[in-house]
């Protein structure tokens, strides 16, 4: 049969201890712990969730690892990237954005569509047809990788042959939110918006 050489074997009997020890530290499962989280981390959110959740996410992430310096990023086109390069080590955004394979991504909550309008707008109800909506000029939000061309409500009522009007568009909710709030502009958003928080809308 075959046997081993001398060098082999005092190779072997070198390597061993170093073999063991990097297999317990691959085996080895460590808890993760927030709280022994220290430095920055960056989060890139969608416009329209960081508008709705930034402040009780802040709350939350801050009581989980309190020695951490969160900062809260718009999600722009340059952040599938810097997710690659670490830069940013998580992302929260719709489920159609078009990622690398080297980026994993989960589905995290349903929402549904909603229209958002000024307190003293003509419409009153809590349900309004395509069909009424389009009797209004509509705000939108620019979002990176989703709406930089045009608007989803835009795109929806087109493939409903519905004839309507976008008459302002920005990448900031607050100038939208000034705008709808000062005219008659419906603004399409989502149900996570809180909008509670603003008692004109």
């Amino acid at each position: 049969g075959m046997r081993a050489t001398h060098f082999a074997e005092e190779l072997a009997k070198r390597i061993t201890p170093h073999m063991d020890a990097l297999s317990n530290a691959l085996n080895q499962s460590y808890e993760f712990d927030p709280e022994k989280i220290e430095g920055t981390v960056k989060i890139a959110l969608a416009s329209p969730v960081l508008f709705s959740l930034a402040g009780k996410l802040y709350q939350k992430l801050h009581k989980e690892a309190p020695n951490a310096d969160i900062q809260f990023l718009n999600w722009g086109k340059n952040t599938c990237q810097e997710i690659e390069n670490g830069e940013v080590l998580i992302a929260v955004n719709y489920n159609n954005i078009k990622t690398s394979k080297t980026i994993s991504s989960r589905h995290l909550v349903d929402t549904r569509a909603v229209i958002l309008v000024r307190k003293e707008h003509p419409i009153t109800s809590n349900f309004v047809t395509p069909e009424e909506a389009v009797t209004y000029p509509i705000a939108s939000l620019i979002i990176p990788d989703i709406s930089d061309n045009e608007a989803e409500s835009s795109s929806i009522l087109n493939k409903k042959g519905l004839k309507h009007t976008v008459a302002f568009r920005s990448e900031f909710p607050f100038t939208v939110i000034d705008v709808v709030r000062n005219t008659d502009m419906l603004f399409p958003s989502l149900s996570a918006f809180t909008v509670e928080d603003y008692p004109y809308l």
